[in-house]
């Protein structure tokens, strides 16, 4: 490469502009795009429940474009919907999410996924 072959690449390069894309509009609420929001497909008010739900969720799980976790909590009553993130959740670490959400008054507990098989 010559000299003015270089000096053009950077011509090409210093006519890009400096600013980000414009990103679609997105809801305030599911912060997914327009388009594809669910927030209208929610109850308009709190299901009301008998039981409470615990997620475990890691970290990672939040960025993922379907978003379940903020679809129950938009749906249940906030007494009812506990939601807690890490990377590792030890036994004692797990009991004591399950105390604070008040789950030992309960008579039973169902853990729906996963389930670690040994």
């Amino acid at each position: 490469m010559d000299a003015n072959e270089i000096n053009g690449v950077f011509q090409e390069l210093s006519g890009i502009p400096a600013d980000p894309p414009v990103k679609r509009e997105q809801c305030y609420r599911c912060r997914r795009p327009l388009t594809v929001c669910w927030c209208p497909f929610l109850p308009r008010e709190p299901l009301q429940v008998k039981c409470s739900i615990v997620i475990l969720q890691h970290p990672g799980e939040e960025k993922r474009c379907l978003r379940t976790a903020p679809m129950l909590e938009y749906s249940l009553p906030k007494e009812n919907f506990f939601l807690f993130r890490g990377r590792r959740f030890s036994s004692g670490t797990i009991q004591g999410h399950v105390a604070s959400a008040r789950l030992q008054q309960c008579t039973f507990t169902k853990n729906l996924f996963p389930l670690a098989l040994k």
